[in-house]
């Protein structure tokens, strides 16, 4: 028989060797040991990860036995995994373990068992959502980079399909990062339409005019097939002069003279006047009617007063705005906003046509200061010259219209320039300048813009565009107004004692004349190659500047800094005095005048007070007439004050120094911001006493705006072009 001890010896040796689950003198339990989990995949971070992608990594299983061990593996969602995993005995397994991103952090375990055995891996993940990405451009793709958490934009892949700017090209595919595309056919089989393409509105059929007989009572005609021909004139047909007391008129195929009818048409409608008609031998204009809009469009937000704050290109009106609710940030490309000294070039787009340009007062405007805001944003708005909305584009900060032309629409900021599309106003590209006024930029033919940049101790000149910034001179001082003539040659005031001219020589090498004025000047305006600077007009030929003759104003009367006007025969220059003679002068004692010389000689021609004084007014924007007959120069004006009595709020026209029209606004109409003349029509911008904006159009009816030339204010900072 065994003694006690010895029982007890054999059986701590048998609970050793067992390595199984069993109950041993102390009564501990003991866990078989079949597998482990390596060191380096204890845990599993999945990092960042695109909102609704799977992303896979692998937990490294070993066996501890010889024997193969079977090992359950669980996990709940957004985590996944293959719930057995077979490990041959002696070696390893990599299991594998998917994320599903969602949106935000996710935490969980991997939870391993085998018999009694249990581990447990720390799983993690971070699911992103994409921003949305919209290029700025055709050609251009826009993708959210997950690594630099933003949209990256590149070059579309050539031959990619595309919608061309232009209405007048089709089947358009990207080139080199271009949009490029077919010419559009607009032929539309008709002989009597002259068949065209405008970028804004695609094909344009315009009928043709056929030349008038050289017979009296001889019409035109126009077959579809055959094209122009000739009739016999309708009786009645006007074949001469006439006039209020006789007439000739067409009968039978022959001229002939009859007594002029009681109530025939002898004028046309102008803006608030109906047509003139004759009343006992005498043509006789009615009264001025009521003048309603043709149209009108709200706006939302406040304008930014700022000049020019209304610009027309073509047949597109041009504002900006601020004070817009904030829209929800849902992301946007990495350079649509921002400064940057690349872009895309605008391409040739619309139809062209001279620039028009914004509002003018008797002083400065002060606006105050220009702030989107914590709540709202800014935003850059386009509408047709018929009251429809072309487009809005929000931007991030109060950008100010300086130009519209060939480059598109240059926009100042704090800090630089900014170049957007006509079409929709995307962004083509900025750069960065520092503070510039719109007077310091000026707009060249070929879509360049020049810029007067401060440096130390003078002024560099620049030419700049979406694409490429190049040096074009440097002057002495500093530089407050840029203006350009013919063959773009460019004029610069500087210190406000010189002007200078930067051209092209005839061997095609740059040249370089300077005016030095015996007065300072605070303004500078230039048509063709008539230069005012100040009240002081000068002609540029043969290389060198005429010596200056003065436009003197009225007495006690000082110049409107932006205010001129140049025709091929007139300059008109815009005065602000007091009525009476005192140390200062109250806005209710400001006067405003017209004063019109002659575009050759500097003579005084006619005086016209625009705005009289008692009325707080101010003016708001003007253009000159060309009316045959003899009258050596007419104005048409835009004026806003109170007055009892009078026109004080509306349209007055001007010819020769004599009052010949006035058109008031009706009441509700608002405080104006801006105005701007267009083919035919007059285009406001106007804050209501109820505190909406509207842009409206009034028909200006038969009344000839000039030109060529500036036909309207706002010329010393460049806006106007000598020829349309």
């Amino acid at each position: 028989m065994r003694s006690r001890t010895t029982v007890l010896k054999l059986a701590l040796l048998a609970c050793s060797l067992a390595l199984g689950a069993c109950r041993c003198g102390n009564d501990v339990n003991m866990v078989e040991t079949r597998f482990r989990v390596a060191p380096e995949t204890q845990s599993l971070d999945f990092g960042r990860v695109l909102e609704g992608t799977v992303v896979t990594r692998t937990v490294t299983l070993i066996a501890e036995t010889r024997a193969s061990v079977s090992v359950g593996a669980t996990t709940k969602a957004p985590f996944s995994t293959e719930p057995l995993v077979e490990i041959p005995g002696g070696s390893q397994v990599d299991h594998e373990v998917s994320f599903r991103a969602g949106t935000g952090e996710s935490n969980g375990e991997l939870v391993l068992t085998s018999g009694r055995q249990e581990l447990r891996v720390g799983l993690r993940g971070v699911g992103v959502r994409p921003l949305n990405c919209i290029p700025t451009a055709s050609c251009r793709q826009s993708m959210y980079s997950l690594e630099l958490d933003r949209c990256v934009e590149t070059t579309s892949p050539d031959e990619t399909p595309c919608d061309p700017d232009s209405q007048c090209l089709e089947q358009g595919r990207c080139r080199a990062g271009q949009c490029l595309g077919v010419a559009r056919r607009c032929n539309d089989n008709d002989a009597c339409t002259s068949d065209a393409c405008a970028n804004d509105a695609g094909c344009v059929h315009t009928r043709v005019t056929c030349p008038q007989p050289a017979m009296p009572c001889r019409v035109p005609t126009c077959d579809a097939r055959m094209g122009c021909g000739e009739a016999e004139a309708p009786d009645g047909t006007p074949c001469g002069n006439s006039n209020c007391v006789s007439s000739r008129i067409c009968f039978m195929g022959a001229c002939t003279d009859i007594p002029t009818p009681e109530g025939t048409e002898c004028g046309p409608a102008v803006a608030c006047y109906g047509v003139s008609r004759c009343q006992s031998q005498r043509c006789a204009r009615p009264d001025a009617g009521q003048w309603l809009p043709t149209w009108s469009a709200r706006v939302e937000g406040t304008p930014i007063a700022e000049p020019p704050a209304l610009l027309n290109f073509g047949s597109s009106l041009f504002f900006t705005v601020c004070g817009l609710p904030r829209l929800p940030v849902d992301g946007g490309s990495i350079d649509a906003g921002t400064l940057d000294d690349a872009g895309i070039d605008a391409g040739a787009e619309e139809d062209g046509g001279a620039t028009d340009a914004g509002s003018m007062d008797g002083g400065a405007i002060d606006s105050g200061p220009i702030d989107a805001g914590p709540d709202t944003e800014c935003a850059v708005l386009s509408y047709t010259s018929t009251g429809f909305d072309r487009f809005i584009t929000r931007v991030p900060e109060a950008e100010r219209l300086t130009h519209v032309g060939p480059a598109g629409v240059v926009l100042r900021v704090d800090g630089g320039l900014v170049f957007r599309s006509r079409a929709m106003g995307t962004f083509l590209g900025g750069w960065e300048t520092g503070t510039l006024a719109a007077s310091q930029v000026a707009m060249l033919r070929d879509g360049g813009v020049v810029v007067a940049l401060r440096g130390d101790g003078g002024t560099n000149l620049v030419v700049t565009s979406t694409m490429a910034v190049t040096p074009l001179a440097y002057v002495e001082g500093p530089v407050s107004h840029l203006a350009t003539g013919l063959d773009d040659a460019v004029f610069a005031l500087a210190r406000g004692e010189t002007v200078y001219r930067f051209g092209t020589e005839a061997d095609g090498g740059p040249s370089r004349a300077e005016l030095v004025l015996d007065a300072g000047a605070a303004s500078l305006a230039v048509a063709d190659d008539v230069v005012i600077a100040g009240a002081r007009l000068s002609q540029f030929s043969l290389g060198a500047f005429e010596s200056a003759r003065v436009l003197e104003g009225p007495a006690d009367a000082g110049l409107l800094e932006r205010e001129v006007i140049v025709t091929p025969s007139t300059v008109f220059r815009f005065f602000r005095g007091c009525r009476v003679l005192a140390m200062s002068c109250l806005p209710l004692d400001a006067v405003t005048w017209v004063r019109a010389f002659a575009r050759n000689t500097g003579v005084l021609l006619w005086e016209d007070t625009l705005v009289p004084a008692g009325t707080g007014g101010r003016l708001i924007e003007a253009t000159a007439l060309r009316i045959p007959g003899g009258i050596e120069s007419a104005l048409a004006a835009v004026v806003e004050g109170d007055v009892d009595g009078g026109v004080i709020n509306g349209l007055v026209v001007t010819l020769d120094g004599g009052r010949a029209l006035e058109c008031p606004f009706p009441d509700g109409t608002g405080a104006l911001t801006a105005a701007v003349f267009t083919a035919g029509q007059l285009v406001t911008l106007a804050t209501r006493p109820d505190g909406g904006v509207t842009l409206e159009g009034w028909t200006l009816g038969a009344l000839p705006l000039e030109s060529s030339g500036w036909t309207s204010a706002e010329g010393s900072s460049g806006q106007r072009r000598p020829a349309p």
